[in-house]
């Protein structure tokens, strides 16, 4: 059960780095744009995003490395600039990829089920919404400061 665990976290975070892949990918593209266009302002929004974007990126691969170690039953060192093996890159490369396309593991029956108790108290209380004011007829607001 647990391998099964950690074989869906590796396969959500390449997932999710994929995804992070093709927004880098976006964000680069749009700081080159804000560059040429002189906007500092956009140029600095958007290399925010892009740093904020990296380190999600980063997180995911550090979790898909955590996760491959323990499925092998290994130990991995936290030294910061220590390369791993080619083979052992290849190794990984191939789990992983192995793992992403294969089908997600099945939902043991009951897992998703509610309890009817807790649904009916959340059908009891109305969510918080503010109330519908039509065009014009809300408040009058001073913007002038």
């Amino acid at each position: 059960m647990e391998r099964t665990k950690t074989e869906d976290r590796i396969r959500r975070c390449s997932q999710n780095a994929e995804r992070l892949v093709a927004s880098l990918s976006t964000l680069a593209d749009r700081i080159d744009a804000a560059r040429r266009g002189g906007n500092a302002e956009l140029l600095e929004h958007y290399q925010k995003e892009f740093d904020q974007a990296s380190l999600k990126f980063m997180g995911n691969v550090e979790a898909i490395l955590d996760d491959y170690y323990v499925l092998k039953g290994k130990k991995r060192s936290r030294l910061a600039n220590e390369p791993l093996d080619r083979d052992e890159l290849v190794r990984l490369q191939r789990t992983v990829q192995t793992l992403v396309l294969s089908a997600p593991a099945a939902v043991p029956s009951g897992a998703l089920d509610v309890v009817a108790a807790d649904t009916e108290e959340i059908l009891r209380e109305p969510p918080f919404a503010p109330p519908l004011v039509k065009p014009g007829k809300g408040p009058k607001v001073d913007l002038r400061g």
